[in-house]
């Protein structure tokens, strides 16, 4: 069998297939063999020389195209993020120029406030408690018991003033004989 096939002259499995089949032609002819029978899966078909250099390149380059893609997908992405947060800051900004300047107007009204409220408050003496007066007279007793007369006490204590008059009642009792004058 070994001078059939000739391994000598070509390595084996480096047969090309018109050799093996004229090799199974002849084993039918001897009767070695039978008739029809198939060299599918017997002969051995080597690989293309950079066969799997071809599928790495095939395959850096699949996966180069995709993280290219990956990489200008997230460049477009940040880029718009970035315009997106610098329009959002920008509008921040100005609304907190808005506020800021709505507080410092706030602020200068409540002082503009304080101030007459503080104005109105130094003006304003007022008089409290219980003022003893007298039944008869109607001077007031002071804290240190003296008495005075309503105009004096009423006077050093705000800054009220008075001027005299008669009421209706007193004069006609008072001065009864101008009650007659001005009637007739």
């Amino acid at each position: 069998m070994r001078d059939l096939l000739r391994a000598e002259l070509i390595e084996m499995g480096h047969i090309n297939p018109g050799r093996w089949q004229r090799i199974a032609d002849t084993y039918v002819e001897l009767g070695m063999a039978e008739p029809g029978g198939a060299l599918e899966g017997f002969v051995y078909t080597p690989e293309p020389a950079g066969f799997w250099a071809q599928r790495a390149l095939r395959l850096a380059s699949v996966l180069a195209l995709t993280t290219g893609a990956a990489a200008v997908a997230l460049l477009l992405f940040n880029n718009r993020l970035r315009r997106a947060v610098r329009l959002r800051t920008l509008e921040l900004s100005q609304v907190n120029s808005e506020l800021t300047r709505h507080r410092e107007n706030l602020e200068e009204l409540v002082r503009e406030r304080t101030r007459e409220i503080e104005e109105a408050m130094a003006e304003v003496k007022t008089l409290r408690g219980l003022l003893p007066i007298c039944s008869s007279c109607k001077k007031i007793r002071d804290d240190e018991g003296r008495w005075s007369s309503i105009e004096s006490f009423v006077g050093s204590r705000s800054d009220a003033e008075f001027t005299h008059s008669i009421c209706p009642e007193c004069s006609a009792r008072l001065y009864p004989h101008l009650e007659a004058e001005g009637g007739e």
